[in-house]
């Protein structure tokens, strides 16, 4: 009867923290790199919406765990990248929720539009719009780049190995967007 009651004691509580799980949020922690790159003279705005900055994507793994949940914010992943990449590009960077109207400044909107971490691995897709300072759409193009799979590291890691998966294929994924818009803003800047 004793060990009824110690099982009963200890292991429905002990079930039912096993069972329960923790929503993990998804963004990177500090990133700093560097572009083999000029920085540009055109004083341009960086326009990343709040609407953009707040979305969330929510990911669930049984490789991780069932009870876990994990959610991305790629529009805040977006802003972080981008402050790491833009002020590289542009020697006159500025990063803003919205346009500011000044006639002297370019426009570069930017925007993820879709995100999935599926198959242990981060797809991104990024919008970019760019805009001369006399508002003539001089680029629009859609990216769209996934990073290396971390099958292994959610196995092994369990819940926290998932949110360094997430968060290396994200940011790989993130990398290759924006080196491909790089190239693109040259080109469309010297025509």
């Amino acid at each position: 009867m004793a060990g009824r009651r110690r099982l009963f004691h200890w292991g429905l509580p002990g079930l039912l923290l096993l069972l329960s799980g923790c929503t993990h949020h998804v963004a990177f922690d500090d990133i700093d790199y560097t572009v083999d790159q000029e920085p540009r003279e055109e004083p341009t705005e960086v326009v990343i919406t709040e609407e953009q900055r707040s979305a969330e994507v929510p990911v669930r793994s049984g490789m991780a765990g069932f009870a876990h949940s994990w959610v991305a914010f790629p529009g805040e992943m977006l802003v972080q990248v981008a402050e790491v990449e833009m002020p590289q590009v542009f020697s006159d960077s500025q990063l803003v929720t919205e346009p500011s109207g000044a006639e002297d400044r370019y426009q570069l909107f930017l925007e993820v539009p879709y995100y999935s971490f599926s198959n242990h691995r981060a797809t991104v897709r990024m919008r970019a719009e760019l805009l001369d300072a006399d508002k003539e759409q001089l680029l629009d193009q859609t990216y769209e780049n996934q990073g290396d799979t971390y099958g292994a590291r959610m196995f092994w890691g369990g819940a926290f190995g998932m949110k360094s998966a997430m968060r290396n294929s994200s940011l790989e994924a993130y990398q290759a967007n924006f080196e491909q818009l790089r190239a693109d803003l040259e080109e469309a800047l010297d025509e």
